[in-house]
């Protein structure tokens, strides 16, 4: 499971000032190590390209501190990952660790401005709070309150659009005929979406993948898996059938059970569960994927939870369907504290062609992975009354998805770095000739959002609707990324406007940020409240938004008010006032 980027990090001097002593550490790379000693009055450690600065009162009495550098970094290590010491020391006050990069030598498609201090849990690297970069001075910080294994690594990014190369976060795809594609890198996992367009086959070539580790690779179903071993060197080869569209995606570990077709594992010697025509309700938790195998299946977990195995926290799906129509989940419990995935629930191709169902997804809770809920290219598709939460990535809703509706779904942050956690997501493509892989007519309805960094992003997508949402105590409300189709957009027909209203948004930063104006935040003269009570300004361009041309005209003067019957504004013919702000309320973990 390694992928260590060898930037200029070296390792000479293991040092600190105002301490109570000093020790040196030999020079060279993997293995290096050396400790210092550190009292009540603080000081700062520095170990080649790494500094830590320890505050006074940190520590109540003099500590030797230890630090080494891993033979080898887990995969998706940006540089070298050190191993912190004296296991289980707690800091009093955080310490800020810093680490320096050079961004000449990142790998290819990876952003500095995306790169992070990170904390190895579980086998996985978890974002650190307090994370700061500055990519000028090629430097990355964050705050630390316990000693582990640290390093850096990116977040995930993805690329698409037609041609015949992609690169993201060290990884590049390449396709010897012109496709569309889309991939998707993380720490944990890498995904592929490959359409032809009128292209047969193609012949795949995937670089940047683990070199000291086997790992698997599946096309569209675990059924059709190959082993990669490090002879492989992190290159995969893979001729491809494109007579549909097909996914691929890369995890380490292989523990399914199959639900519906030829594999049905349902009642497996009555040890899963139990059957009833095309409904598998489970009898006890599950251990690793579960992935539906035929049309028309409900699962039913009847509030078991299905969970990642120990050896495999963060990695793969917690249940996966692909091209299935009419399949319901309900009452599921997936991830879960050291039993997360790296994406709770994935569907890709199911509702196609026009004339299918898509997906049911209800009462249930998505707990500790990466993402959520991610659904690519998916069609006529719900999730109701269910929850995610801890995740850095609730929901994100991709390529050619169509009519998904989220209707009465809780988020909640993962309990540190929830300034990197984003609610809702949308996320698309151009392919060839213009044939937008884009998320459309999608909503999000009555949902709950709390905590997190940013509320509801949009990329690439149209007709998408946010009402009745309530964004609580987020850093920023809606996040309208470059290339979003918004009838404000003066590249974007008016008919493929995005509407935003009813909703309650409490923001700690900006209410909406967008970066393309003029835009009108309302529709249809109805829009949003923004923890602005009557009497008073209900929306300030500028402030609300960061820009001046971006504006509600329509904004409410108190929360939920168009729920009663009250009117954009103030006054009697409003929504009256006086009235009170937005207070946050949020339910028990399930």
């Amino acid at each position: 499971m390694r992928r260590e980027w060898r930037l200029r990090v070296g390792i000479v001097l293991l040092l600190v000032a105002a301490t109570c002593g000093r020790d040196s550490a030999p020079t060279g790379g993997p293995g290096a190590s050396g400790s210092v000693t550190i009292g009540h009055d603080g000081g700062r450690v520095e170990f080649g390209a790494l500094s830590l600065e320890v505050p006074a009162g940190a520590l109540e009495e003099p500590t030797a501190i230890t630090v080494r550098q891993l033979e080898d970094a887990p995969w998706g290590t940006i540089g070298p990952a050190f191993d912190f010491g004296p296991d289980g020391l707690t800091f009093a006050v955080p310490s800020r660790l810093t680490i320096t990069f050079d961004e000449l030598e990142l790998p290819a498609g990876t952003d500095a401005e995306s790169l992070a201090v990170r904390v190895l849990e579980d086998g996985r690297w978890v974002p650190l709070g307090g994370g700061e970069v500055d990519a000028g001075g090629g430097t990355v910080s964050a705050l630390v309150s316990h000693f582990s294994v640290f390093g850096v690594a990116a977040d995930p990014a993805a690329e698409g659009g037609a041609g015949t190369r992609w690169e993201a976060n060290g990884v590049v795809a390449e396709s010897s005929a012109e496709v569309a594609a889309r991939l998707f890198v993380s720490t944990d996992i890498v995904t592929l979406l490959v359409d032809g367009q009128g292209v047969a086959a193609t012949d795949l070539t995937v670089s940047g993948l683990p070199v000291d580790e086997s790992f698997l690779i599946y096309v569209d179903t675990v059924e059709d898996g190959r082993v990669m071993t490090p002879v492989d060197g992190g290159v995969l080869h893979l001729p491809l059938d494109l007579d549909h569209p097909r996914f691929v995606w890369m995890q380490f570990h292989h523990s399914t059970t199959g639900i519906g077709g030829p594999n049905d594992m349902c009642e497996n010697a009555g040890v899963d569960g139990v059957r009833v025509g095309n409904t598998c309700t489970l009898t006890h938790d599950l251990v690793g994927t579960v992935e539906i195998g035929d049309d028309e299946q409900v699962l039913d977990c009847a509030g078991y939870r299905i969970g990642s195995e120990p050896a495999a926290v963060g990695e793969g799906f917690g249940i996966r369907i692909v091209g299935w129509h009419g399949v319901e989940i309900r009452d599921c419990v997936v991830g879960g504290p050291g039993a997360g995935f790296s994406i709770g629930l994935g569907a890709e191709f199911s509702g196609w062609p026009a004339d299918g169902s898509g997906l049911t997804v209800t009462d249930c809770t998505f707990e500790d992975n990466t993402t959520g809920v991610r659904l690519e290219q998916v069609r006529a598709a719900s999730v109701t009354d269910s929850a995610v939460l801890r995740s850095w990535r609730g929901v994100e809703v991709a390529s050619k998805s169509e009519a998904v509706v989220f209707e009465r779904v809780q988020m909640e942050p993962p309990a540190v770095a929830a300034e990197k956690a984003v609610g809702f997501a949308t996320e698309g493509f151009v392919g060839k000739e213009n044939v937008y892989y884009i998320p459309q007519g999608c909503s999000f309805l009555d949902d709950s959002i709390a905590g997190v960094g940013t509320g509801v992003a949009f990329g690439m997508s149209r007709e998408i609707e946010v009402r009745d949402c309530n964004l609580t105590d987020v850093r920023t409300g809606v996040l309208v990324r470059p290339g979003a189709m918004v009838g404000s957009d003066p590249t974007a027909p008016p008919e493929w406007s995005h509407r935003v209203w009813h909703n309650n948004v409490e923001a700690t930063v900006v209410g909406i940020s967008f970066p393309v104006g003029p835009l009108e935040v309302s529709w249809s003269s109805q829009g949003s409240f923004w923890n602005h009570p009557c009497p008073g300004t209900l929306f300030t361009p500028g402030v609300d938004s960061d820009r001046a041309d971006v504006v509600d005209s329509h904004a409410y003067g108190a929360v939920s008010a168009w729920a009663t019957g009250g009117a954009p504004g103030c006054g009697p013919d409003g929504d009256g006032w006086p009235s009170m702000p937005m207070t946050r309320t949020r339910t028990a973990t399930p």
